[in-house]
């Protein structure tokens, strides 16, 4: 547990990391392509890879949380959330269920982890 950055039990703790996706970290990702900044997550990236390794090598179990959008749950407030006017929709082009930029970006879950 010492190598952790915090210091908490892991028989209490988790590591949950959420959204580290191709669409929003990778500089080929649908965000990127748009015109938003991702290098803060690309910076981001080997620190995290770190945390997991720490969290995994003390028995903390990490969880992935991805977000994945088709036709079956876009809402109209996250079709409408790109929408440079009011009344106009974006064409849901983020992290589209199987396709590469819903992918996890640079880290993977492990059984057991």
């Amino acid at each position: 547990m010492t190598n952790l950055p915090f210091r908490q039990d892991p028989a209490h703790t988790a590591l949950i990391v959420v959204d580290v996706q191709n669409d929003f970290c990778d500089p080929r990702g649908s965000l990127a392509e748009v015109g938003t900044d991702v290098s803060s997550a690309v910076e981001m990236v080997p620190r995290l890879e770190k945390l997991i390794d720490d969290a995994r090598s003390a028995g903390v179990p990490v969880f992935f949380i991805q977000t994945l959008h088709d036709e079956t749950n876009d809402s109209t407030s996250w079709l409408d959330r790109t929408s440079l006017e009011p009344g106009t929709r974006s064409t849901g082009f983020i992290c589209r269920t199987g396709t590469w930029g819903a992918e996890l970006y640079r880290v993977q879950p492990r059984p057991g982890s």
